[in-house]
């Protein structure tokens, strides 16, 4: 008789419990389920705050270096053009920084500050009056610029002690440029002298045996 009366209490228990669960547990799911959704709204909010912050950081970052590297590309553009190509000497003081620095440990001709550099310039116009140098390739990043260019010109007058040799020459060369204050800081040349001096016949070329 006492099982038969546990075994009724229990479901009479059980059938509280589901009817309890049926008539509140909406309401308070619906309440916790608020505050979760209220929390995760708020706490995703944020991170999308932080992520357009950063973005728009990161943006400006980007377009102040786009600027920066497009400014020093215009800059390569005059000093190829202008003086190297069209013999404007006096464009140099324009373009390079006074403690200007051309290293040239490869082929021996130095330079410091625009003076300096622009009498270089000026020995490979006087020995190649119709001196060319054309744009070949450039790369920019940051404060440093690779260009490759194209040197063409004929050797009518006196070139570093080496009479006229009426020979034409086409050479190609490289410089990384180092920029500072929206000028030209520093220039590490990469040129073979030797095939220069070929072309104009001041060396002969040995053959093999």
């Amino acid at each position: 008789m006492r099982s038969i009366q546990s075994r009724m209490f229990s479901c009479y228990f059980l059938m509280f419990g589901l009817m309890f669960g049926l008539m509140f547990g909406p309401m308070l799911g619906i309440g916790i389920g608020n505050v979760s959704a209220d929390s995760g709204v708020d706490a995703q909010a944020e991170v999308q705050t932080e992520a357009a912050s950063n973005s728009e950081t990161e943006l400006a970052e980007f377009r102040a270096r786009v600027a920066l590297e497009q400014a020093n590309k215009d800059i390569i553009h005059r000093w190829l053009n202008e003086l190297w190509d069209q013999g404007n000497f006096d464009v140099a003081a324009e373009l390079l920084t006074e403690d200007f620095q051309r290293h040239s440990e490869s082929e021996g001709y130095a330079a410091q500050g625009p003076e300096a550099y622009a009498a270089i310039v000026k020995s490979c116009h006087d020995g190649f009056p119709d001196t060319r140098i054309t744009l070949v390739d450039m790369i920019a990043e940051n404060d440093k610029v690779f260009v490759r260019w194209h040197w063409t010109g004929t050797h009518t007058a006196e070139f570093r002690g080496i009479p006229a040799t009426g020979k034409e020459i086409s050479v190609y060369g490289e410089d990384l440029i180092h920029f500072r204050d929206g000028k030209i800081s520093a220039i590490w040349p990469l040129f073979d002298p030797l095939r220069l001096m070929l072309q104009i016949g001041a060396i002969e070329q040995i053959s093999p045996p």
